[in-house]
């Protein structure tokens, strides 16, 4: 089977739908010998349908299929929860992914129901997928918020080392983004536990200190180890050399406060207001952007 001429089919449909606004994630279904039954796009924000998206899309266009083990599914980017879900509840034999690099999806979540997983690591499905990340982001975010992954991240710089040794652990820092405290209470009891040194690692755990950017320690070899949060999606677009090792929080602990006196009691009322948010903060600017558009907001950095 040729792979990459129901690979650019797909890619037409993710194109498209990057030209009139969308997340481009194109999809298409197949049957055995190649004949395309359906194509589709990811439509969230063309038809205000969160439910569209490409695979579902492609899926819905096919129509009635009596059988689906031995259909083929093409999609540019990795399915979400959502769409493996579909997969999974309709038994298709083969899922073609353009791309998992900008979103992993859960693709051994397909391969433990049989699932046949082809990967194609398509550099234009990658590019195209880069591209709307820099240029919309609010929106992306809201995708990938609704599959789980707009998340506070553990991360890893790729950088060369010694093999792990039984007899000598490697000795490695991670590098915390803020103050020893409960939300770290995992890395304190892992390392009391033994589990790093079972797996050859002597763990020193870092607190940060104000100013202290757990990315930029990680990129500059200060510590191999790093917690950081959704931002590293965009630090990772900027060109930043890391990998996500693991989903910690399931959602933003972010929040915003103002004082009973001041009669704020809603995020409308921020407009031309003064807020003070941290950085690396990139989901309360995507939510801000959501609600308030290109009206007037005043941010300082602590």
């Amino acid at each position: 089977m040729n792979y990459d001429s129901l690979l650019k089919i797909a890619y037409q449909e993710a194109l498209t739908g990057f030209e009139e606004g969308g997340v481009p994630v194109g999809a298409a279904l197949f049957d055995a010998d190649g004949n395309l039954l359906g194509r589709g796009r990811n439509r969230r924000v063309q038809d205000n349908d969160p439910s569209v998206h490409g695979e579902t899309d492609a899926f819905r266009k096919a129509g009635r299929q009596t059988n689906y083990r031995d259909k083929i599914l093409v999609t540019t980017l990795a399915p979400c929860w959502y769409c493996s879900g579909l997969i999974r509840q309709f038994n298709i034999g083969t899922v073609v992914v353009g791309e998992s690099e900008n979103f992993a999806g859960h693709l051994d979540w397909l391969r433990e129901a049989g699932v046949t997983v082809v990967e194609m690591d398509d550099e234009r499905c990658k590019a195209l997928m880069r591209r709307f990340i820099a240029e919309s982001p609010h929106i992306w975010f809201e995708d990938i918020g609704e599959c789980g992954m707009a998340r506070v991240l553990l991360f890893w710089l790729l950088l060369s080392g010694p093999a792990v040794s039984a007899a000598e652990p490697d000795k490695v820092t991670l590098q915390l983004k803020w103050k020893h405290q409960f939300q770290f209470a995992g890395y304190y009891a892992a390392k009391e536990k033994g589990f790093y040194r079972e797996a050859g690692l002597d763990v020193n755990i870092v607190e940060a200190e104000t100013g202290t950017d757990a990315v930029s320690e990680v990129a500059a070899g200060r510590a191999q180890f790093g917690v950081g949060t959704s931002e590293l999606i965009l630090n990772r677009y900027r060109g930043a050399n890391i990998r996500v090792l693991g989903v910690i929080f399931q959602h933003s602990p972010l929040s915003l406060i103002t004082l009973a006196s001041s009669g704020i009691d809603h995020v409308h009322k921020l407009v031309d207001r003064k807020v003070m948010i941290e950085a690396n903060s990139a989901e309360l600017f995507a939510y801000l952007y959501q609600e308030l558009h290109a009206q007037s907001l005043c941010v300082a950095t602590p």
